[in-house]
């Protein structure tokens, strides 16, 4: 499937904007402003439009977002959700601290890409806490 030559904005009155750059892969939407249940539309729509246009992975850059909130995020999810059911995947950047939380909150972190130059694999597993080995209070059963 062939995506549009020209990148294109989704725009909802003086609200939130979603940019989708088609020219690269993956697909990258940039949202701007701010974005709450009155902006699910242009995001749904903004999202689709990427799907539709490619058959690789989308990556949501969230930098210039002021302000969002869970019906945004749920927004992110379906769109994740669709996503993964065709074996590709969708990825957010640029967060700020407080988005960031509300991924977390919502169970979602796992969509924040990785710092620049660090693998997802590597970001799981600095997570991870080592449990120290402790003595056996009996020695162990020769048969």
């Amino acid at each position: 499937m062939t995506g549009p030559s020209c990148d294109q904005e989704v725009v909802a009155p003086s609200r939130g904007t979603v940019d989708i750059e088609f020219d690269g892969d993956p697909i990258l939407l940039r949202m701007r402003g701010e974005h709450d249940s009155s902006t699910v539309d242009v995001v749904s729509t903004g999202l689709a439009r990427a799907i539709d246009a490619t058959e690789g992975d989308v990556v949501i850059d969230l930098g210039g977002v002021s302000f969002m909130d869970a019906s945004t995020i749920g927004c992110l999810a379906r769109g994740e959700d669709l996503l993964q059911k065709c074996d590709r995947s969708l990825s957010v950047r640029c967060l700020s601290t407080v988005q960031r939380k509300l991924f977390e909150i919502c169970r979602l972190a796992y969509l924040i890409e990785p710092p620049s130059g660090q693998s997802r694999r590597a970001s799981a597993l600095e997570s991870w806490v080592e449990i120290p080995v402790a003595p056996r209070s009996h020695p162990p059963r020769v048969p």
